[in-house]
């Protein structure tokens, strides 16, 4: 039993109002799975791999919720919510490529494909009251939804590679395939019989169909690797709602590429990438129906909207000394999308939310990472030490008003573990983070996180039969929205046995939350709200599996 409760401050022109949900969840669920692959080798030229795998899982969920909007010691809305939820999901997915080599091996032929299903049947009963104040009124539903989604691709990849001299190499190749989401809805009144209401039993499909062809001139050394990419995207899509078809025409987008890998000498190496690519919006995106599930909070898709054009770059370089076994990596980058996909907001007198996506003008990203690790042989252990800085400047829009999201994160990480790891791995460490949020509709919305967890892990390993894990942590979250500091401790034990031959079998004991007091916490800020979510978790629970290899 899921038990969780959230507490969230809205804002808006008008002012500021509170919100308090609170959660009680049941969830079960049969999950079912089965993997497969074929690896042959014809000879030194030819090559084929081909891998599947599938998962049904059957999910059974059981809600009730309350929720009650106030300003000040004013009510606004209120809704109490029962909701039983019954779903089949089944996915799919095969890959496979074959390549062949000829002209002793300076021409290279290889077709790759790949296809996946996801098919998603749901039964939900749910049972709303909703109580308005201004003015007083009271709006009951007891209606079902019937809903099944499928979404299917289809890819096909020939790609042709020809030396053209010793050091460089033509690379051509076709990226095509199709991808067709669909959606078919029927809801509608429980009572006295169940009658459909057809505005909301959407039938509806979105249609992709694309055709990527790309050159690539590859210059390839012993110490270094270039690529320069040029891609063609033709992006063909529509939709179609009740038998009425909307056609978006043929997207055409140019897709450079680059990529550059340098080995200076042993142990020192830089790479730099860049790449563009076409984000196409999905069938939920598009779908203009709404969804009444919770009559507080209205969501819809826009079938305005556009493509966004993305582009991404980074810059990373390594250094490992294999005498001192020190090392440090970097990694800098960022990217850029036009026309993004955002979201827009509208709260209406009764605040009641309504949520759709939108295309915005940009949205960027930036971040950077540095990870320093060196032995101290005396002692027998090793520094490993983490900087991270994670920026994101992005719009968004509230009541037809722009809202510019700028946050920016700090974080380190430092800790100590063995050197030697023959019988014991064990390791002690903190992390800090500092998130700065800012949002241009209200300064009030801005908001400061301040994270630090202190952790620690235990691997024994005392003979090859026998190991024991254990790992501890204490999370405390400070925030300027915090009344005070929340603190948080968890601890995690694992105890396993393999046996057979071959040590085949593996017995395992794990035991979750020994001190039964981890409960599920995060801050949010996001469009025109800061929430706190505080959920049980599962509680401490144990777990008892077994494992069989069946090869090696």
């Amino acid at each position: 039993m899921l038990k969780e409760d959230t507490e969230a401050e809205y804002y808006s022109e008008t002012g500021s109002y509170n919100q308090t949900i609170n959660l009680d969840q049941e969830y079960s669920s049969r999950p079912n799975a089965i993997d497969m692959g074929i690896h042959h080798r014809f000879n030194s030229m030819h090559n084929l791999i081909i891998t599947a795998n599938g998962n049904l899982n059957s999910n059974s969920l059981n809600q009730v919720t309350n929720t009650h909007t106030f300003a000040d010691i004013v009510d606004l809305n209120s809704l109490t919510g029962i909701n039983n939820n019954i779903s089949d999901v089944l996915t799919g997915s095969s890959k496979g490529s074959y390549m062949a080599r000829y002209n002793e091996g300076n021409t290279q032929f290889k077709i790759s494909f790949s296809g996946s299903v996801d098919d998603n049947s749901t039964r939900t009963d749910f049972e709303n009251t909703t109580f308005l104040y201004n003015p007083d009124s009271t709006i009951y539903a007891n209606q079902f939804i019937d809903n099944y989604t499928d979404n299917t691709s289809l890819s096909f990849n020939p790609q042709f590679v020809q030396r053209v001299s010793s050091k460089w190499f033509l690379i051509t190749n076709i990226n095509t395939g199709v991808n067709t989401q669909k959606t078919k809805q029927t809801q509608g009144n429980m009572l006295p019989v169940e009658t459909k209401i057809d505005s909301l039993s959407p039938d509806f499909q979105r249609h992709n169909i694309y055709f990527i062809p790309g050159i690539t001139m590859r210059r390839s050394t012993q110490s270094s690797q270039f690529a320069l990419t040029l891609n063609a995207s033709w992006n063909n899509f529509n939709t179609t709602l009740w038998d009425v078809n909307r056609d978006y025409g043929t997207v055409f987008n140019v897709l450079p590429g680059l990529q550059y890998e340098k080995r200076f000498r042993t142990g020192r190496r830089l790479n730099i990438r860049y790449r563009t690519n076409v984000i196409i919006p999905s069938a939920g995106q598009l779908l203009p129906v709404f969804s009444t599930a919770n009559p507080l909070f209205l969501a819809s898709g826009n079938e305005d909207l556009e493509p966004a054009y993305n582009h991404n770059a980074y810059f990373e370089y390594r250094i490992f000394d294999q005498f001192s076994f020190t090392s440090i990596f970097t990694r800098f980058g960022g990217s850029y999308t036009a026309n993004n996909i955002s979201w827009q907001q509208t709260i209406t007198d009764d605040y009641v939310k309504i949520t759709s996506p939108i295309n915005v003008d940009w949205d960027y990203t930036a971040f950077g990472h540095l990870n320093f690790s060196t032995p101290w042989r005396r002692a027998g252990i090793k520094f490993n030490l983490l900087f991270n800085e994670n920026w994101h400047k992005g719009i968004n829009l509230v009541n037809s008003e722009e809202n510019i999201i700028n946050s920016l994160t700090h974080s380190v990480n430092l800790s100590i573990e063995n050197h030697r790891k023959q019988w014991l791995d064990a390791r002690i460490g903190t992390s800090i983070a500092y998130t700065n949020a800012q949002y241009s509709i209200q300064e009030e919305l801005d908001n400061k996180y301040f994270n630090i967890v202190y952790y620690s892990s235990v691997y024994l390993m005392p003979s090859d039969r026998w190991n024991l894990n254990i790992i501890g942590n204490l999370t405390q979250y400070n925030s300027q929205t915090l009344d005070e500091q929340v603190s948080i401790p968890s601890i995690d034990a694992a105890l396993s046995l393999y046996f057979l031959k071959g040590n085949r079998g593996v017995l395992n004991l794990r035991v979750i939350d020994l001190l039964n007091r981890n409960t599920g916490f995060q801050q949010i800020s996001d469009i025109n709200y800061l929430m706190q979510v505080n959920s049980n978790t599962l509680g401490r629970y144990v777990l008892l599996s077994f494992k069989y290899r069946l090869t090696g």
